[in-house]
């Protein structure tokens, strides 16, 4: 790869025949054909990033907060203020809008997620316009009511 124009010494399959050419360079011959194809890493990326969803969905409740952001414990010494206390962290904004689409179901499907049981934080069943909390206390909810009460 000697005579490879710097540009493409990291990828040398990306550079064009005329380019590999003039460097002496055959791919598969006099350097090895790539081992790791498009199709590998795509799948790799997309595998990535369901363990990442599938970990967020798993410990949202105590590691997301409300608007969709990781949230990390400060080490000693690493903030004036933060230390041993949980702290927002950029997260990714396709993580961030996974779990606001999540998060933002209208309130029967919330209700319904609650008896099957979903999130932490999701509302009870609606009864008669009243919300039960899990504890089999109901709140009134005028906009569930059906006005025969």
């Amino acid at each position: 790869l000697a005579a490879l124009p710097a540009p493409h010494i990291h990828a040398p399959w990306a550079a064009p025949a005329d380019v590999l050419q003039a460097a002496g360079v055959a791919l598969g011959v006099t350097y090895p054909a790539r081992i790791v194809t498009e199709g590998v890493a795509a799948a790799r990326a997309r595998n990535d990033q369901g363990s990442v969803a599938a970990a967020r969905a798993l410990h949202a409740s105590e590691w997301v907060d409300g608007q969709g952001y990781d949230l990390v414990v400060a080490p000693k010494g690493s903030t004036t203020s933060l230390d041993g206390c949980k702290m927002v962290v950029f997260t990714r904004p396709v993580y961030r809008q996974q779990f606001l689409e999540a998060h933002s179901k209208p309130r029967r499907a919330r209700a319904t997620a609650a008896v099957t049981g979903g999130a932490e934080g999701d509302q009870g069943p609606v009864v008669n316009g009243e919300v039960e909390d899990g504890a089999g206390n109901h709140e009134h909810n005028a906009e569930e009511s059906d006005g025969d009460e």
